[in-house]
């Protein structure tokens, strides 16, 4: 039985556009293949001002204080059912330096649902 072109570009088309949820993706090639029909949101701001944690929180993640002696620390959870501690998927940390280098993406479910699923794209900080 052989395969039409048509059947064989829209097979392609659909293990491009079905990426993986929660992976992180950085070339333009990955973006300009993503699915043109799910809402894109993009984050810019100054340098240390917060985008990529806002990101990580809008892809379901949560920002946990874990109390210790001396110094109370901060873990990220993406409210799977296990005990591990996830980490978020844009690196982000708790002063005002910059940390984001180059403009990244990622498909996720919208807070962690499922039924939402958005691109969200992180980029540098200006200033």
């Amino acid at each position: 039985m052989s395969m039409n072109v048509s059947d064989f570009i829209q097979g392609a088309k659909d293990l491009i556009k079905n990426k993986e949820v929660n992976n992180l993706y950085i070339t333009n090639e990955d973006f300009g293949r993503t699915d043109e029909t799910l809402p894109r949101v993009l984050v810019l701001g100054c340098l240390g001002s917060g985008k990529s944690t806002l990101l990580n929180k809008m892809a379901g993640f949560r920002l946990h204080c874990i109390e210790g002696e001396g110094e109370d620390e901060f873990v990220w959870d993406n409210d799977k059912d296990d005990d591990e501690v996830d980490e978020p998927l844009f690196e982000s940390n708790s002063n005002v330096d910059s940390v984001t280098k180059h403009t990244s993406f990622a498909n996720v479910h919208f807070l962690g649902d499922s039924e939402k699923p958005v691109i969200l794209v992180d980029t540098p900080g200006h200033d």
